[in-house]
């Protein structure tokens, strides 16, 4: 009976010592972790390069874009589009403002419609957007979009 008592307190003990290991690896190493790999890159760290495909390379900001112009920098129209979905306010390449529609914010009659972007400066989060090319000059989210014509206020069907 003595001997059953003995071998249960050291499977206990080594059990507690197993775990409390396990939690000093667990709490102490990221710490320890992050200041080595600080240096290094992320993604070379932590991704085999045979499974990361090609990026390439950004443009210098000197280089024209094709749908640049002198006039649609940094003045380009409010764009409004409404879908059964959606309302959203466009400016060049950034999306300014986009309305669910279909969702009030609360169950009250009259609830505005939820807002997933907005450009008020209490709920700022906009959303820009540009292209990229391998083979050339390509525009980004700098380079005006000035559609055809003088309509702003586009409804698309659904």
């Amino acid at each position: 009976m003595n001997q059953t008592r003995s071998l249960l307190i050291v499977a206990w003990l080594t059990v507690a010592a197993l775990l409390w290991m396990a939690w000093d690896k667990e709490h102490v190493a990221p710490a320890a972790a992050q200041s080595a790999t600080a240096a290094s890159s992320p993604i070379q760290a932590n991704a085999p390069s045979s499974s990361v495909p090609a990026v390439p390379t950004a443009l210098p900001a000197t280089a024209p874009t094709a749908a640049a112009s002198p006039a649609a920098v940094g003045s380009t129209p409010l764009l409004s589009v409404t879908t059964d979905v959606l309302h959203v306010t466009l400016d060049g390449g950034a999306l300014h403002s986009a309305d669910v529609l279909r969702y009030p914010q609360t169950d009250d009659p009259g609830s505005p419609s939820i807002r997933l972007f907005a450009d008020d400066p209490a709920h700022f989060f906009e959303a820009q957007s540009g292209w990229v090319s391998t083979t050339g000059a390509a525009p980004t989210h700098e380079a005006g979009f000035v559609p055809e014509g003088s309509q702003r206020d586009f409804t698309l069907s659904g």
